[in-house]
């Protein structure tokens, strides 16, 4: 194993996806991962976050990485499929620093820049590559949003044209992520919360910033019914001096154009701006949840829309009964003594007996991973032999049915079973 700090390999051709089904060389006999770092953990807010390396692992170091003393532990990063099945997909190669948080949620940073990751994956060639998976086609934010806002009569849906006529988005469209204090931000951010009685305005959350530019002028409360709804109307805002320094967006933004120091209440003019903070994750929601014992929210940056399209179910091309040689409740038995403390031990044990043989199959595994689509990396790669219960690999398929597009928590268990009644 020996680290890997930067990208050699420049994949990003005038085709988007052109770099990353041509590696001008026949796949590496090694896997990609991150490990943390022995340096101490850097604190961004009230937030630590630990320095994370990216790290070259031979199929030899993977085998008896469990047998390791004294390294921290290392994560695999699954490939990423090929072009064909890659169409939902949006690569994005990592050039920074990468940040485990609290939660074990990665962030990468570039200077005083911290953004959030997805998904990481391995390109052909050892990159490190930041995957989104990228929404059904709907309809324009902003359209949609006037057309939820537009009463029937026909002056106040000309009205509400004009109005999304009379600004501009200045940032992406998801925004910059940002972690602000409560109580700074209170007005706007306690309707986005289940329980804002329960936090104090020291309280830090990690929001995405909008902002947008004026272009004529307008009410506030009209250009917030359209960019953000009836019922969010009242959070949209006007962005201050004071608070482009506070939620750190003057690198990130143009140049300011001329603001009139006169305007009527509740009028924005031309050159003037207004932002908008929508929560990430609602950390009030989460304590709800636990104390009903029911699952956690979802992880920051996914909808309710996205919650729903999760899959749950083994592809039908890819289940062959007849190939099973045990039933589900045998292979699920099998898994559950393994996860004991002496079912751990024996499957050491024999993979230290068989180690010539599972560092082939390994490498075996590795080699027919390339070139394949997310989900056939799953489920017709067979994984190497008493590697179902391999802390690593489970690693590497937890990661991989989260980038296909799987309930990654569930799926897991189904992952194992369906191999492990193939005889694996």
């Amino acid at each position: 194993m020996r680290p890997y700090f930067t990208n050699r390999v420049s994949f990003f051709d005038p085709e988007i996806f052109g770099g990353f089904d041509a590696p001008t060389t026949h796949p590496s006999m090694f896997f990609v991962g991150i490990q943390r770092e022995a340096a101490p953990p850097i604190c961004f807010g009230q937030s630590r976050l630990q320095r994370m390396r990216i790290i070259f692992v031979e199929p030899e170091r993977v085998s008896g990485a469990s047998e390791a003393d004294g390294e921290p532990p290392f994560e695999l990063l699954p490939q990423l499929p090929a072009l064909p099945h890659r169409r939902a997909l949006q690569p994005r190669l990592v050039n920074g620093e990468i940040l485990r948080g609290e939660n074990d949620e990665l962030y990468e940073r570039i200077g005083n820049r911290i953004r959030r990751l997805r998904i990481l994956t391995a390109g052909p060639n050892g990159e490190v590559i930041d995957v989104a998976r990228i929404d059904p086609p709907q309809q324009d934010q902003t359209t949609r949003a006037a057309t939820e806002a537009a009463p029937a009569k026909s002056d106040s849906s000309a009205q509400n044209t004009l109005v999304s006529a009379s600004f501009r988005r200045l940032l992406a469209e998801l925004g910059e992520w940002r972690v602000v204090p409560f109580g700074s931000f209170k007005q706007m951010l306690a309707p986005q919360l289940a329980h804002p009685e329960r936090l104090r305005d020291v309280h830090r959350l990690p929001c995405h910033v909008s902002v947008f530019g004026v272009t004529a002028p307008q009410r506030l409360e009209q250009l917030g019914k359209v960019i953000l709804g009836e019922r969010a109307a009242g959070q949209l805002q006007l962005l201050t001096p004071s608070l482009v320094m506070q939620l750190q967006l003057g690198s990130v933004l143009p140049p300011p154009q001329f603001q009139p120091a006169v305007r009527a209440h509740g009028i924005v003019l031309p050159g003037d701006r207004v932002f908008h903070l929508r929560l990430t994750n609602d950390p009030t929601a989460e304590e709800v949840a636990r104390e009903r014992g029911a699952p956690g929210v979802i992880a920051p940056g996914y909808n309710d829309a996205s919650l729903n399209q999760l899959r749950t179910k083994v592809p039908e091309q890819f289940v062959r009964p007849w190939e099973f040689q045990i039933s589900g409740e045998e292979a699920l038995y099998d898994l559950t003594c393994a996860s004991t403390f002496l079912g751990s031990l024996g499957n050491k044990l024999r993979r230290l007996i068989h180690l010539v043989a599972f560092r082939c199959e390994l490498r075996k595994w590795q080699m027919l991973l390339h070139g394949k689509s997310a989900d056939e990396q799953l489920w017709s790669v067979r994984p190497p032999r008493g590697g179902l219960t391999h802390r690593f690999i489970q690693a590497w398929a937890q990661s991989a049915l989260q980038l296909a597009g799987y309930d990654a928590h569930s799926m897991l268990t189904e992952w194992q079973i369906f191999w492990r009644r193939k005889g694996v």
